[in-house]
């Protein structure tokens, strides 16, 4: 049995070799030559040419930075890997001084490294011309007209300034309204928070807010005002 199988496997091989080299034509397989004319005009040709200086900006940020890193790559290159370390070490000890001494004289002397906000009187509010209007007539006004989201404006930046007179914030030109939430007690920061938000999306967003959020906002400042 295993003979006959042997034997047509072998009559199988050779009928796949025959049937294989029926198939092979005969000739002499053709070498593929480049045209030697195009390879020139390629070559004379400057966009592919990669060999191009490029001119040398006549930026300064530019020629500082090139003459910065020329600096550094030679005192790196002159330096073996025992003294590279070693300098490294050094800077970073003097980074870490300077940084302590920092903040040992921003403690120290705040005002005179911080950046000093503009004088702030508090006040109501202060048109063009310079006339001084309550908030609370404003406030008033606005419910009146039912113009709440003008009231509520009103509302939040009288809660502001009376926190400030109350020495509970210190009033800013660059604060944020957020900014102030820190500076405020615990139990006052999330009433404050959630006035500022819904003073921001009452004000800025695109739609008239009604009493429903007047009334809220009456709630939160007798929170912070408690």
């Amino acid at each position: 049995m295993r003979s006959l199988k042997a034997l047509a496997n072998t009559i199988l091989f050779l009928l796949l070799v025959f049937f294989a080299s029926a198939f092979d034509l005969p000739g002499k397989e053709e070498l593929r030559h480049f045209d030697a004319q195009q390879i020139a005009e390629y070559q004379r040709d400057s966009a592919f040419d990669y060999s191009t200086e490029y001119a040398v900006s006549d930026s300064i940020i530019t020629l500082f930075l090139a003459w910065l890193l020329d600096k550094l790559s030679y005192i790196f290159r002159s330096m073996g890997m025992q003294d590279v370390w070693p300098f490294v070490f050094r800077v970073l000890i003097v980074g870490v001084v300077l940084m302590v001494l920092y903040y040992i004289l921003k403690n120290r002397y705040g005002t005179v490294l911080e950046r000093n906000s503009k004088s702030f009187v508090p006040m109501g509010v202060t048109s063009v011309d310079g006339q001084r209007v309550d908030y609370d007539a404003l406030i008033k006004e606005s419910k009146a007209h039912c113009d709440y989201k003008l009231a509520i404006r009103y509302q939040f930046l009288k809660c502001l300034h009376d926190l400030h007179k109350s020495d509970q914030i210190k009033i800013t030109t660059w604060k944020a309204p957020l900014d102030y939430v820190d500076e405020l007690p615990a139990g006052k920061q999330e009433a404050f928070s959630s006035l500022v938000t819904l003073f921001e999306v009452t004000w800025y967003g695109d739609y008239d807010a009604q009493e429903e959020q007047f009334e809220e906002s009456n709630v939160l400042l007798e929170t912070i005002y408690g």
